[in-house]
């Protein structure tokens, strides 16, 4: 079947962009270099509504009417959706969050920063968080794995918790992921196989 090419809309300044759709497909939601975010209804939405959320967002993830941002005041923000309205930081890091996720659920969010860390964070008290340590540079990616057992960051997996280890076990290093390209890169994941064109399994 064709393709249909879409005249291009102008969404944000010159730089990095990031983009998603709701849940349920209705929205198309892009941040970027600007510190906005916008709302479009559609690709013919010449008014989208926005919501600044710094000076840069570098990252934004959504689910279940939870929007949350990642962005260059070295903060993990929370809103409401489609309302926009502040719902608070979700966390803080030394240098900039570079990427957001949810899980599959929408209980969770992990975030990746510059500062070589990556954080998982409970959306419905902020104060559950456990730091993932072990990165030898920024942090690009990350995601869950759709059973929400593991994490897949740009170099390393880490076991969450859940089967049967103990509660409150920390999380461990499971295996490293060796990157082919200079080029940072997000990562998917199927429910048996991590997938990635550009990373690998080292054993």
């Amino acid at each position: 079947m064709p393709c249909e090419r879409k005249p291009m809309r102008y969404g944000h300044s010159e730089g990095h962009t990031e983009v998603c759709f709701d849940d349920a497909g209705r929205f198309l939601v892009t941040c970027g270099n600007d510190g906005d975010v916008r709302i479009w209804e559609s690709l013919d939405d010449d008014d989208p509504k926005f919501i600044t959320v710094g000076e840069k967002a570098y990252s934004l993830a959504l689910k279940k009417g939870k929007l949350v941002t990642a962005t260059s005041n070295n903060t993990v923000q929370i809103h409401t959706f489609p309302d926009g309205d502040p719902d608070g930081i979700l966390t803080r890091f030394t240098t900039n969050a570079t990427h957001v996720t949810f899980n599959s659920c929408g209980s969770r969010v992990a975030a990746g920063s510059s500062d070589f860390m990556v954080k998982v964070v409970e959306v419905a008290d902020s104060s559950q968080q456990k730091t993932l340590r072990g990165h030898e540079a920024p942090v690009l990616s990350v995601t869950f794995d759709p059973k929400d057992e593991f994490l897949v960051s740009k170099c390393k997996v880490f076991f969450l918790g859940g089967g049967t280890r103990r509660a409150g076990a920390p999380p461990i290093c499971l295996c490293s992921v060796c990157q082919h390209s200079s080029r940072g890169w997000l990562v998917a994941t199927t429910p048996k196989l991590f997938l990635q064109t550009s990373l690998r399994f080292i054993k």
